[in-house]
């Protein structure tokens, strides 16, 4: 029985807060006194009146709820308070300038110009005034053109400073006005730094990404399969990395018979490390919480205790940034961990029941990636607008070498500055694995109807909640019946993911929906920007201009039955009308 009594008030005041974090600071406050008010107003009647027992229980949940609301929404509009009285805070709702310093705490990225020249490098990290660096940093994103600074490394450069989205980790964008100067980090980030430069040394670009989760170095063609797959997931760090750290070192200690605090001492000391290793990003401390939660409720046998923990993760999450409310990161680490507690064991024993030949870990494994890609699925709709149907095969497929790549990798990292031969060999090995996932993500991302265009926003998500629900729905209602019938449905589901690419525009035109088939000039919705084709063959175009990065520019051409353009014209090098070559 899934206990519910914590993670679903947590559930319903993360809703509530979701929606306060847009509202001014004081109103925030108001609104969560009111709160607090009524929660204490709930616990007296009830202890006044001396319900029954049932409505006692009711009582209390509504009261925790109004409880955790009332504290989140204090908290939004305390630190909003805070945040906007500070000098960073003055200066970005001015977008004003200053010397700003960025420590960074995860990998930096950069993107090759599309006109040539330097590469654009977006950096995350804490950021301080130049004259006042000192005491806890601003989470903030920083944009610059130039050489990719190591990971760990101070920046100190001159920035137009602005607000950054509701909803992003990060509380300020600081866009470059001069290239920054980079400091070599110092103290424990300088051994980070040559620990994670002796790996780069040994492993693949993949490896370091799955390790690390440092994907700067990966091809950009491997990426876009990662993605298709819906494998990205591998070089973020998330909440299965640190269970697969946590579990090889509860592991070790229970092989040497070490006493239960002495196994929660080294399951402390690896996650510290751990966190040091790859950045204390707000991301990594997320997948902390997530996958120590997990762990710790899995571990004893109990899936109601594990929801418990990840209920008491998120609202520690929310406590210590409310903004994070309504952030996709969070939402879908959650779902995902959720979906791994309460539907994958579940769905394992029906498997296994259903099909009583296929192996043990085979069953566990699809049962994991099925459990967890419903749930995020809606979600992933909404801000992607795409739902991968190649996620499934290809996450079973690369299970196995994930768990074996992250320790090989680990182990390579830590044996390099002691024994260079023991390094190489688990770099070997990692490679290897890395390379597995590599060609799995290549090979299944090029299926017909591997992943296909799905509408963004309300409509979108109604729409892929919808599909989620029926899918569980049907695979309940399959659980009694005979077993060629649920072979059948799978045999359909199966042939549907085939043909979803080839028969989509036939079937779109024959509705009369999508693009005629004669059309001549069309005009792509790439949102704020441009991007016009024009045909010159069968399933050939010339493209003026095409549109700025993440417009759907690729989606209009599949829709066009673009395969092939014949020349590429651009009118003027602003983002809005080249940024999508990228």
């Amino acid at each position: 029985m899934i206990d519910l009594r914590l993670a679903a008030p947590v559930a319903l005041a993360w809703g509530a807060l979701a929606l306060v974090v847009g509202l001014p600071r004081v109103t925030a406050l108001v609104l969560g006194a009111a709160a607090l008010v009524a929660a204490a107003a709930v616990l007296v009647a009830t202890g006044v009146f001396a319900a029954p027992a049932r409505r006692r229980g009711r009582a209390r949940f509504a009261a925790l709820t109004l409880i955790l609301a009332g504290l989140f929404s204090v908290g939004a509009g305390a630190q909003g308070l805070g945040w906007e009285r500070s000098d960073v805070g003055r200066l970005a709702e001015a977008g004003g300038r200053a010397d700003v310093v960025l420590g960074l705490t995860e990998p930096a990225k950069a993107r090759a110009s599309p006109w040539g020249g330097p590469a654009s490098v977006t950096a995350r990290g804490e950021l301080w005034l130049a004259e006042a660096a000192h005491g806890p940093g601003i989470a903030a994103v920083a944009r610059f053109s130039g050489e990719l600074p190591a990971s760990g490394s101070v920046l100190v450069f001159r920035a137009r400073l602005a607000v950054a989205d509701l909803g992003a980790t990060e509380r300020v964008t600081a866009q470059a006005i001069d290239e920054p100067v980079v400091h070599a980090p110092t103290g424990w980030r300088g051994i980070v730094l040559r620990l994670r430069a002796g790996l780069g040394e040994r492993a693949d670009p993949l490896l370091a990404g799955i390790v690390l989760g440092d994907t700067s170095q990966v091809d950009e063609s491997l990426d876009a399969a990662l993605k298709t797959t819906s494998l990205t997931h591998i070089t973020a760090v998330s909440g299965a990395h640190v269970a697969i750290v946590l579990g090889v070192a509860l592991g070790l200690a229970a092989l040497v018979g070490a006493p239960r605090w002495g196994a929660a001492l080294a399951g402390g000391v690896t996650l510290l490390s751990f966190t040091a290793l790859v950045g204390p990003s707000p991301s990594v401390l997320r997948a902390v919480l997530m996958g120590g939660a997990a762990l710790t409720g899995l571990a004893a046998g109990k899936r109601r205790l594990a929801l418990g923990a990840l209920g008491a993760a998120v609202a520690l999450v929310l406590a210590a940034d409310p903004w994070l409310a309504r952030s996709y990161g969070l939402t879908l680490s959650a779902l995902a961990t959720a979906a791994l507690i309460v539907v994958a064991p579940p769905l394992a024993r029906w498997l296994r029941r259903a099909a009583p030949r296929l192996p043990g870990p085979l069953a566990e494994a699809a049962a994991l990636s099925c459990s967890a890609q419903l749930a995020c699925a809606p979600v992933i709709a909404v801000f992607a607008g795409q739902i991968s149907l190649s996620a499934v095969p290809a996450n079973v497929a690369a299970a196995p070498a994930i768990p074996l790549a992250t320790i090989a990798g680990l182990a390579a990292l830590a044996l390099g500055p002691v024994w260079a031969a023991g390094a190489d060999a688990a770099a070997w090995v990692g490679n290897l694995a890395a390379g597995w996932v590599a060609r799995v993500a290549e090979w299944v991302s090029a299926w017909p109807g591997a992943a296909v265009a799905w509408p963004k926003g309300a409509a979108g998500l109604t729409l892929a909640v919808l599909a989620t629900a029926a899918l569980v729905g049907g695979a309940f209602a399959l659980r009694r019946a005979p077993r060629w019938v649920a072979w059948a449905v799978a045999a359909c589901l199966v042939a549907g993911m085939v043909l979803a690419g080839p028969l989509r525009r036939p079937l779109r035109s024959a509705l009369g929906g999508g693009v005629a088939a004669d059309w001549a000039v069309a005009a792509c919705d790439v949102g704020q920007g441009t991007a016009v084709v024009l045909r010159s063959g069968q399933d050939a175009a010339v493209m003026v201009d095409v549109g700025p990065a993440g417009g759907g520019v690729d989606r209009c051409l599949d829709d066009l039955g673009v395969r092939r353009l014949d020349a590429v014209i651009l009118t003027h090098f602003h983002q809005d009308h080249v940024g999508g070559l990228a």
